[in-house]
């Protein structure tokens, strides 16, 4: 296997040493709760697939972007005497999609307190645009180094950066690792409804006063009737109350309208821009 340009600073698109599958999703919006950002992944999973055509280090933007993203994914606790080991420090990014982006990321967790030891395994994906929300599924797996059936996490994924729970194991991995995500980045775009001027005459006004009173008398009929009808049913009453209030609104806002001195000439639309992604670890 190619060992990747970053392994000589602080990422080798090697093996990643993984474990046992917490098994909650961490889901985001702006960022996940851990404080893994959109341009955190994005950044990072650039920067490892250029440092794979580069003789030269990877910035030190894009080192810092996998060290803060593994710290996070992980949990590692500073205060409590935890650090990942910089010579462990691994991330593999996916092939790039048109809508989403994301990497692996792993490391050796060491506490000098303790002492102990804990590998580590987490996967990434964000939208690639700004104001898109991703929705389906992502999936790490990996092979312990000591035997035994594979280790596998599937979460979901939300809002414009999502990051799987850690996975943890104490001896390391066979092989690589696999992380997949489908699914697809939504934008909603409310667009307002479009008014003109429309100044009412005096004669279009008493008409929709006329139509206004025509309506509400309309609907005290039918309540009336309703109640008739219900008898001491207390569903049916209240159900006839609730038709009756909402006809009465109605009637109000028709009323309201006509004489307005507008008119709504485009009604109030909503668009969804959907962008599928299906996403895979690039293999060097």
């Amino acid at each position: 296997m190619r060992t990747s340009v970053l392994s000589r600073s602080i990422v080798a698109a090697a093996a990643l040493a993984v474990g046992s599958a917490v098994l909650a999703a961490v889901p985001a919006t702006a960022a996940t709760p851990s404080g893994i950002t959109r341009e955190m992944v994005l950044t990072a999973a650039n920067g490892v697939r250029a440092a794979q055509e580069s003789i030269d280090p990877p910035p030190v933007a894009t080192q810092q972007a996998v060290r803060a993203i593994l710290n996070r994914a992980c949990n590692v606790d500073a205060d409590a005497g935890e650090f990942v080991n910089p010579g462990t420090i691994n991330a593999l990014p996916v092939r790039p999609g048109s809508s989403a982006d994301g990497l692996a990321v792993g490391g050796q967790v060491v506490n000098f307190l303790t002492p102990s030891t804990r590998w580590c395994l987490a996967g990434v994906v964000a939208s690639t645009t700004p104001s898109f929300d991703l929705t389906g599924s992502m999936t790490l797996t990996a092979q312990p180094s000591g035997g035994g059936p594979e280790r596998s996490i599937t979460a979901p994924l939300s809002g414009d950066v999502v990051a799987t729970p850690p996975l943890v194991l104490s001896d390391g991995i066979s092989g690589l690792p696999t992380f997949t995500a489908a699914g697809a980045a939504t934008k909603t775009t409310y667009v307002p409804a479009k008014t003109v001027k429309d100044k009412k005459t005096k004669a279009e006004k008493m008409a929709a006063k006329k139509k206004y009173k025509k309506r509400i008398a309309a609907a005290k009929k039918k309540y009336a009737k309703a109640l008739d009808k219900a008898g001491s049913n207390k569903a049916k009453k209240a159900t006839a109350k609730k038709a009756y209030s909402a006809a009465r609104t109605s009637a109000k806002s028709k009323y309201r309208y006509a004489t307005a001195n507008y008119r709504i000439v485009k009604k109030a639309t909503k668009a969804k821009d959907v962008r599928p992604f299906n996403l895979t670890l690039l293999t060097f």
